[in-house]
């Protein structure tokens, strides 16, 4: 999440206390002695860290490669980008990808952002890992979509993939990243999820659709749902922390304008703490669907919390955003 962006001059004294607890959990960079080194292609089964060359400069990647996997079969791939701050390390383990991944036999990257001082090491508050998504707010200098591309060639060439079921998801800064390639990588995703993250490209046109799926907390305080800039911390003193967010119905309106899908939704859950609509009858079969978890704060739902909830809201635990993800990208391969 975007927090290191968001944490305003009156909050540095509880730093070390945020700070302790993401290095517990998920945010801090950790090294696996049993992983292969980075380079190593191998595709056996487990979780691989992994690098490649890119503008000059290292990038590293998890990949999660299932029991399942042979020769003879290409597997579905998903790609998870992680928050703002996060990690592929942490990101992979706070979701519960690689467990789905093993259930149900598909394969998952998790990639890793560059921190803005590429001399230091990546840390959660003081230089955190971003994505370039679009929004000119971070890394700038970095160009992701590259990235991006030249890592699933490097997964095309060493992997059984099938290239119609190829899907990206995404949370905060992360969900704007997944929106962000979805647009910039046309014919590549089959369908994209991003979770409490905004889109920040206006006008956009998708001549090779790409179903959606986009879910969001209703009090989420880093994605507020009526838009401006993040409602519990501002940031007034770091860049880019205040620039004020779309309202999220924004995001589902272009992305259904872009589709040419009815524009009168389909209600798919309608319960206390789930409400879920559908866009139908958009091009050449995709879909859009739109979720949001009454009451719910800034997490991923079904996953790890590592931040108080004074930070990021309330925790939800009846859905999983894994399980619900999953199968709407089982149910929408490429056209």
């Amino acid at each position: 999440m975007e927090l290191s962006y968001l944490i305003s001059g009156r909050l540095n004294r509880v730093l070390l206390v945020v700070m302790m607890l993401i290095c517990l959990t998920s945010s801090c960079q950790q090294k696996n002695s049993d992983q292969p080194a980075p380079g190593d292609t191998s595709v056996l089964p487990g979780t691989h860290s992994l690098s490649l060359i890119v503008d000059n400069q290292e990038r590293t990647y998890l990949l999660f490669v299932p029991e399942c996997y042979t020769e003879e079969k290409n597997l579905p791939l998903v790609l998870m980008f992680h928050g703002g701050g996060g990690s592929a390390i942490g990101v992979s383990r706070d979701t519960g990808w690689s467990n789905k991944a093993e259930d149900e036999c598909l394969l998952v990257v998790y990639p890793d952002g560059l921190p803005e001082e590429r001399d230091r090491p990546a840390t959660f508050s003081r230089n955190p890992r971003l994505w370039n998504d679009g929004s000119g707010r971070f890394n700038q200098d970095v160009d992701d979509v590259v990235y991006i591309r030249q890592l699933l060639a490097v997964l095309q060439a060493d992997l059984k993939i099938d290239p119609k079921r190829i899907f990206a998801a995404g949370f905060s800064n992360g969900a704007s990243m997944t929106f962000f390639a979805a647009i910039e990588m046309e014919g590549v995703f089959a369908a994209v999820a991003p979770v409490a993250g905004s889109l920040w490209i206006n006008g956009f046109q998708l001549d090779k659709p790409v179903s959606l799926l986009y879910l969001t907390g209703t009090e989420d305080p880093l994605n507020p749902m009526e838009g401006g800039p993040p409602a519990l911390l501002r940031g007034d003193n770091e860049p880019g922390g205040d620039k004020p967010k779309p309202p999220v119905q924004n995001h589902i309106n272009s992305w259904v304008k872009a589709l040419n899908c009815n524009l009168t939704p389909e209600i798919l859950e309608d319960s206390d703490w789930l409400k879920g609509i559908s866009f139908n009858g958009c091009r050449e079969g995709t879909e859009v669907q739109f979720y949001t978890l009454i009451g719910a704060g800034h997490h991923w739902p079904g996953g790890i919390v590592n931040l108080p909830e004074i930070y990021v809201g309330k925790k939800i635990d009846k859905l999983n955003a894994v399980d619900l993800i999953w199968d709407f990208f089982k149910t929408h391969p490429k056209p």
